[in-house]
C-alpha cells in the first residue's frame, strides 16, 4: 500500500484549504437541491395521482347511481378506495371535500343523494366543523359554505352562533346558510338580525317561502315589531305578496309609523291586498304626513281602492293647491285613469294651470 502522503499532500496552503472546503459545500449543496426536487416531483406526481383516482371514483359513483343494481360491484370499489384515500392525510379528506360539493352542484336526483351520502360516510363534515373554530374568518365562512352546500341540517345549531360574529361577511354568509338549511322557517335567520338584509338574501328566502305549502308559511306579522325598520319593511311586503289578510289591521296601524320606509311600505301592502276597509285611515295619512313619497303612494292607493267619485272631490282641491312636481303628476294620472275607465268624474272637475295640461296629456290614449 502506497504512503497517503504521496498522494495527497499535507502541506496545503490556507488558501487551497479554503478552495476544497467551498468545493465540498458547493457539492453538498447541489446534492440537497436535486435530491428536494426529487422528493417535490415525486410527491407532485403522487398527489397527481391521487387526485386523479378522486375524481375518477366520484364520477363512477355519480354516474353509476341511476343503475346501482347493475353496477354495485364498481360503486363499491370506488367506495372503498375513497375511504382508503381520505384516511392517508387531512389534505387529500379536504380535496375529496371540494370535488364532491363542486361536482354535486351541477347534479340531482339519485346521483346527488349518491354523494351527499358519501359525504356523510366519509365523515368530511367533520373538516367543515373544524373550520368553525378557526380564528381566520375566510376558514370559518369555507365551513359555514361546506355544511350548507351538502344540507348538513344536523349541525344547524352550529352555525347560528355566527350570527353576532365580529366579521360582517361571517354574518351574513350565516343568514344565507340559515335561510338554506331551514327547514320551515326560513325567517329563523332575522330575529335578532341588526344587519340590512341584502336583495340577494331576500331573493333566497323569498323563494324558499314559495316553496313551502300554503300552510307552512309563517305569520309574517309577528315580525313588525322588530327593532330593525328593514325587516319590519320587508315583512309587510311579505305578507301582502303572500296575501296574508289577518295581518291588515297591523298593517293599518304601521302606515302611520314615524319611520317613512315603515309607513310608506304599509300603505303599498294595503293596496296590494286591496283593503277597501282601510280607505278612511288612508285619507287621514294623506292630510298628515309630510313625506311627499308616501302622499304619492297615498293617492295611488286611494285610486286603487276607493271610490272614485267621492274621492274626486278631495284630489281637485289637492291638485289645484299642490305645488310639488311629482305629487301633480301622480294626481293628475289618477284623474286621468278614471276617465279611461269610464267613471266620468272629469265632466264637472275645474282645473288650473299645470293640473289642466297634465290630465289632458295623461288622457291620451297613448299615454299610459
Amino acid at each position: 500500500m502506497k504512503n497517503l502522503t504521496n498522494i495527497l499532500p499535507l502541506d496545503i496552503s490556507p488558501i487551497g484549504a479554503l478552495v476544497l472546503v467551498f468545493v465540498g459545500l458547493s457539492i453538498a449543496i447541489l446534492a440537497s437541491i436535486s435530491f428536494s426536487r426529487a422528493v417535490k416531483r415525486i410527491r407532485l406526481l403522487r398527489t397527481i395521482k391521487m387526485h386523479s383516482l378522486i375524481n375518477e371514483s366520484l364520477n363512477m359513483i355519480a354516474i353509476s347511481a341511476c343503475n346501482v343494481n347493475d353496477n354495485y360491484t364498481e360503486i363499491e370499489a370506488a367506495n372503498i378506495k375513497l375511504h382508503r384515500i381520505s384516511r392517508r392525510s387531512r389534505i387529500l379528506s379536504q380535496y375529496i371535500s371540494d370535488r364532491l360539493i363542486q361536482l354535486r352542484k351541477n347534479l340531482s336526483g339519485m346521483s346527488s343523494s349518491a354523494l351527499k351520502k358519501l359525504y356523510d360516510e366519509l365523515q368530511l363534515h367533520r373538516l367543515a366543523k373544524q373550520k368553525l373554530m378557526q380564528g381566520d374568518h375566510t376558514l370559518v365562512i369555507k365551513g359555514i359554505q361546506e355544511l350548507a352546500e351538502m344540507k348538513r341540517y344536523e349541525d344547524l345549531e352550529s352555525i347560528v352562533g355566527f350570527l353576532h360574529h365580529y366579521h360582517s361577511s361571517v354574518r351574513r354568509e350565516t343568514r344565507v346558510a340559515l335561510i338554506n338549511l331551514s327547514p320551515d322557517d326560513p325567517l329563523v335567520c332575522m330575529k335578532q338580525m341588526k344587519d340590512p338584509l341584502s336583495k340577494w338574501e331576500k331573493v333566497l328566502i323569498y323563494n324558499k317561502l314559495r316553496s313551502l305549502a300554503p300552510d307552512q308559511v309563517p305569520l309574517f306579522k309577528t315580525y313588525f315589531e322588530h327593532p330593525n325598520p328593514a325587516i319590519v319593511c320587508f315583512c309587510i311586503e311579505l305578507a301582502a305578496r303572500f296575501l296574508q289578510y289577518d295581518a291588515i289591521g297591523q298593517i293599518t296601524k304601521l302606515a302611520f309609523h314615524q319611520n317613512v320606509s315603515i309607513s310608506y311600505q304599509a300603505v303599498n301592502a294595503i293596496k296590494l291586498l286591496e283593503a277597501d276597509q282601510a280607505v278612511n285611515h288612508i285619507l287621514v295619512l294623506l292630510k298628515r304626513t309630510k313625506s311627499v313619497k308616501v302622499k304619492i303612494e297615498c293617492v295611488e292607493c286611494l285610486a286603487q281602492i276607493g271610490d272614485s267619485r267621492k274621492l274626486a272631490p278631495l284630489f281637485e282641491k289637492a291638485l289645484n293647491k299642490t305645488k310639488n312636481s311629482r305629487l301633480l303628476k301622480s294626481l293628475s294620472k289618477t284623474f286621468a285613469n278614471w276617465d279611461k275607465v269610464g267613471s266620468n268624474v272629469l265632466s264637472s272637475m275645474r282645473f288650473t294651470g299645470k293640473g289642466d295640461l297634465m290630465i289632458n296629456h295623461y288622457s291620451h290614449r297613448l299615454i299610459n
